[in-house]
């Protein structure tokens, strides 16, 4: 039942009654994540904003290791980084480093979204980890929906693999030593793709 109710959210994402009848069925179960989703829904429509969103600060405050597991829902709790969520689920995740003086160290943080607690990024939209560690985007496979991708000087040095990801509509990799061969490659493979990068040695 849960994957077939997360194939029709995937297959319509937009299909506000796709996500109601997942929140429905989270809420059966007694999983905080279905209230989340009921809540996130209601709020884009509704006239008076506040008391859902102050039960929406309560059910995160009380139950965030259950929606996010606990070494995110930390992470998150002690400001580091910053998320924006959808529906229910992480719809944005930045965890920048050009405000350190060396880059941030982290595969923790890919091991945590891509194997050790998934479900709340597996609609994520928007990943940003510019001036960090991060050398490859193989992990990054699992987010189908990524529409943005900031990867802004990583050491990042292979984005052929990128051209499967079918929603991606902008990539920057500024400062990556990515070879200028692949970047011209990709651009043939998918000409709608935006990407801002530099050339490596210039």
């Amino acid at each position: 039942m849960r994957e077939e109710l997360l194939r029709g959210i995937a297959d319509n994402p937009e299909d506000v009654a796709s996500w109601l009848a997942y929140a429905d069925w989270l809420q059966q179960e007694d999983a905080p994540r279905g209230e989340l989703i009921a809540l996130d829904v209601a709020l884009e429509t509704a006239d008076d904003k506040a008391p859902l969103e102050a039960r929406r600060r309560e059910l995160i405050a009380q139950r965030g290791a259950a929606l996010l597991g606990d070494t995110f829902s930390k992470f998150v709790a002690e400001g580091y980084g910053s998320i924006r969520w959808r529906r229910g689920f992480i719809d944005r995740l930045s965890y920048d480093g050009r405000q350190l003086r060396h880059k941030r160290a982290v595969g923790w943080l890919v091991h945590v979204i891509c194997d050790d607690f998934p479900e709340p990024f597996m609609f994520m939209r928007v990943l940003s980890l510019p001036q960090t560690d991060i050398a490859s985007i193989q992990p990054l496979h699992r987010f189908t929906h990524l529409v943005e991708l900031d990867l802004d000087e990583t050491n990042v040095n292979d984005v052929s693999e990128l051209v499967v990801f079918e929603k991606l509509k902008k990539l920057s990799i500024y400062g990556c030593p990515v070879p200028a061969e692949q970047i011209k490659k990709l651009r043939t493979a998918r000409p709608e793709l935006d990407i801002v990068y530099s050339i490596p040695g210039r």
